[in-house]
């Protein structure tokens, strides 16, 4: 099993929106910047199950459900 290699802010950003998460409250432009200041985003996934998310019709998790990059739980 090969480990998943880490991402530079930009396609952390686009692996976000993918999933839901939103930038509303804390625009891309200041996340980017974050991000590549402070590498989160394994951490902030490690918390990913405490976050409610839409299911699809097979019941398999889909996008986050109001979440927002500034949000905490």
């Amino acid at each position: 099993m090969h480990p998943k290699p880490k991402l530079t802010a930009a396609p952390q950003i686009d692996s976000m929106k993918r999933s839901g998460i939103r930038f509303d409250l804390f625009p891309e432009s200041r996340a980017e910047r974050f991000l590549t200041r402070r590498n989160y985003f394994f951490k902030v996934k490690a918390f990913a199950k405490g976050f409610d998310r839409w299911r699809g019709p097979d019941g398999a998790p889909g996008a986050y459900m109001n979440l927002d990059f500034a949000c905490s739980p």
